[in-house]
């Protein structure tokens, strides 16, 4: 005689067939980290940093606070795996957003937007820009961030209650948006859960010491409770949070800077669909202060320029390109102060045109004006021998009571045309500061 189960007991058997049996305490979870072809990976990077700096030179003593925020985000994709040789592998980088903002003012670099090629051969890493171009300082800090690519080594065996060490270099060095070296890097992690979907959860503490490229001396210490996610079905990390205490000290001629305060890190990854919708949208460009080293004239540019460094008799002046249109030819913004001498502002800038009239064709002369003051403006094309024709637009512009600004956009075919119609809103923001 069969006995039909009561509703009570028939609910536990259901509940016991549909809920899988939870892992065993002591099972070994692989925790290892395995790149996938065609599988493109968004990584959201936030850097928070809140310390109180003393700054001394000589006899003299300040404190100060300072805040600095740290915005990054990329699509990481790999198009081969252990070719030619196992380890060696192609990928690409897409930074779509790289923001940086202390005490309030931007600070973001020319990486917004570009796409980097990155190879590894037989252990050493190469990258190059696709279609872009950026300072040397800059090309170097993405070769340094594309060691993250592959991340950090896990065990293959994780077990609760057994701690283990690792040395997670490339997490740090993107985390902490790091521009120079980092000198340590230890964290002792143990495997706390793993969830019904595979997500391994990794607690422990991390301290790292870094030490900035431009610094003459001194480092960095970051050490705090770190807590890492790992998907070990796709086996890829799924997030990473830090936060602890900061300490730095600095020195460079007769000024020392040290600092104590709190930071917090946060990394996030989203695949497939995510990662692709990332890659279509439009990239945003945040305009960013910049200040002239010949006078205290102000003014905005989008990221995507860059100061750039000059020599011999262009050393006078002071140069900003963009590789925005391609890196065949770049379009430039060259600054240059010059003394009035005892004229007037507007008979030097009629001289100035005057000469001008001599050399070239001009057109499309007219007036203008600035927060700076009344200026004027004209257009002209340079033959260069070796550059060929170049389109220029100068303007000219009083600079202070004794001081005159000439400001020339230089570029060529759709590049030039674009930046032409967008100078109008940098124009806006030329301004004496101080």
């Amino acid at each position: 005689m069969h006995t039909i189960p009561a509703p009570r007991s028939l609910s536990l058997v259901l509940l016991s067939i549909l809920i899988p049996a939870s892992r065993s305490p002591g099972e070994a979870v692989d925790l290892r980290l395995v790149p996938r072809t065609d599988d493109p990976v968004l990584v959201d990077v936030r850097l928070e940093l809140n310390l109180e700096m003393e700054i001394v030179a000589g006899k003299k003593r300040s404190k100060a606070p300072f805040e600095h925020l740290s915005e990054v985000e990329f699509v990481d994709e790999f198009t081969a795996l252990d070719q030619p040789a196992a380890g060696d592998f192609d990928a690409r980088r897409s930074y779509l957003k790289w923001e940086e903002t202390s005490q309030d003012e931007r600070e973001d670099n020319e990486m917004t937007g570009v796409r980097v090629r990155v190879t590894r051969r037989a252990g050493t890493l190469s990258a190059e820009l696709d279609g872009r171009m950026a300072r040397k300082s800059e090309l170097e800090r993405v070769i340094d961030h594309a060691e993250s690519l592959s991340w950090f080594e896990l065990p293959a065996e994780a077990r609760p209650e057994e701690p283990f060490l690792v040395e997670p270099e490339s997490l740090v060095r993107v985390l902490l948006d790091v521009d120079g070296d980092v000198t340590s890097s230890k964290a002792q992690l143990e495997l706390a859960s793993v969830d019904d979907a595979g997500l391994a959860t990794l607690t422990g503490t991390l301290l790292a010491a870094v030490r900035q490229r431009e610094a003459e001396s001194g480092q960095a210490t970051f050490q705090g409770t770190c807590t890492v996610v790992v998907d070990t079905r796709a086996h890829r990390l799924s997030s990473a949070d830090w936060k602890g205490q900061a300490s730095l000290s600095l020195a460079g001629g007769e000024v020392t800077t040290n600092g104590k305060g709190t930071f917090a890190a946060q990394l996030s990854f989203s695949n497939g669909a995510a990662a692709r919708e990332a890659l279509a949208r439009k990239v945003v460009y945040r305009d960013v202060p910049r200040t002239l080293d010949q006078a205290p004239v102000g003014f905005e540019l989008p990221s995507h320029w860059f100061e750039r460094e000059l020599a011999g008799e262009a050393a006078g002046s002071e140069l900003f390109s963009t590789s925005l249109h391609g890196d065949d030819f770049m379009v430039s913004l060259e600054f240059r102060v010059f003394a009035l001498e005892g004229d007037s502002a507007d008979s030097t800038i009629d001289a100035a045109l005057a000469t001008l009239d001599e050399q070239y064709d001009l057109h499309e002369q007219k007036p203008v004006s600035c927060p700076l003051g009344k200026g004027r403006s004209v257009r002209f094309r340079l033959d260069d021998a070796e550059l060929g024709k170049v389109e220029s637009l100068l303007e000219l512009y009083p600079c202070g009571r004794d001081r005159l600004l000439r400001v020339q956009l230089l570029g060529k075919g759709d590049g030039f045309d674009a930046e032409r119609k967008a100078w109008s809103k940098v124009q806006k923001t030329l301004k004496l500061r101080g």
